[in-house]
C-alpha cells in the first residue's frame, strides 16, 4: 500500500493541470486574494492551517463521516458524488467549489477503492502543500496566475494531454489493484 502514497502525487499534480481551466470560468473573488496575501505575510500560520489542519478537518468530514456512512446506504457512485458535493459546499466559493468538487471526486474514489483515511488526509495535504510551494517559492507572480499564462500554448496542451493520460491510467491501474472484493470488505466492514 506504500505505494499507493507515492503514486498520488503525480495523480494530485495531474488532477490540478487538468481541472486548472475551471478556474478561467469564475473570477477568484477578492477575499481569497486578501487571504492569500495573509498567508504570505503569516507563512507558518499558513502551513499549519492549509497544509495540515484543513486537510485532515475535512478529509474526515468528508471521507471519514460523510462517504463512510454513505457507502452503508448507497451505491458507491452516489456516496462520492455526494461527498463530493458538500466537499465543494464546504469551500465558501464557487471559484475554489468546482475544482474541489472534481479533486473531491478524485479523493472519494480512492478512499473507496483503497479503505484509507490517511492517505486521503495525504492527498489533501500533497495539494495544498503544493499551492503553498507555488506561494511562497514565487512571491512575484500574480495570485491568479495559472499555468495557461504561464507557458505557451502548445506546452500547456501538451502538459494537459500527459496529465490526462497519466492519471486516466493510474486510475486504471489503482482499479484493478484494489479489487471491487476489497471495496465491498471495506463496506461491510465499517
Amino acid at each position: 500500500r506504500s505505494i499507493s502514497f507515492l503514486i498520488t502525487i503525480p495523480m494530485i499534480i495531474a488532477i490540478s493541470i487538468i481541472i486548472e481551466p475551471l478556474t478561467f470560468i469564475i473570477k477568484m473573488p477578492d477575499f481569497f486574494l486578501e487571504l492569500i496575501t495573509l498567508m504570505e505575510r503569516y507563512k507558518i500560520f499558513a502551513v499549519i492551517s492549509v497544509v495540515i489542519f484543513a486537510p485532515i478537518l475535512e478529509e474526515i468530514l468528508c471521507r471519514g463521516f460523510i462517504l463512510r456512512g454513505l457507502l452503508s446506504h448507497t451505491t458507491p457512485q452516489k456516496a462520492i458524488l455526494w461527498s463530493s458535493i458538500i466537499f465543494a459546499v464546504i469551500h465558501l466559493n464557487p471559484w475554489q467549489a468546482i475544482p474541489a468538487f472534481i479533486f473531491g471526486l478524485l479523493i472519494g474514489w480512492v478512499y473507496w477503492r483503497t479503505g484509507s483515511l490517511i492517505l486521503a488526509i495525504f492527498m489533501h495535504a500533497v495539494n495544498n502543500g503544493i499551492s503553498i510551494i507555488i506561494l511562497f517559492a514565487f512571491p512575484h507572480l500574480p495570485k491568479d496566475a495559472t499555468l495557461f499564462s504561464l507557458m505557451p500554448l502548445n506546452y500547456y496542451i501538451l502538459l494537459y494531454f500527459v496529465a490526462s493520460i497519466f492519471l486516466a491510467t493510474t486510475i486504471f491501474l489503482m482499479n484493478k489493484y484494489y479489487s471491487r472484493a476489497m471495496s465491498l470488505e471495506f463496506k461491510y466492514k465499517n
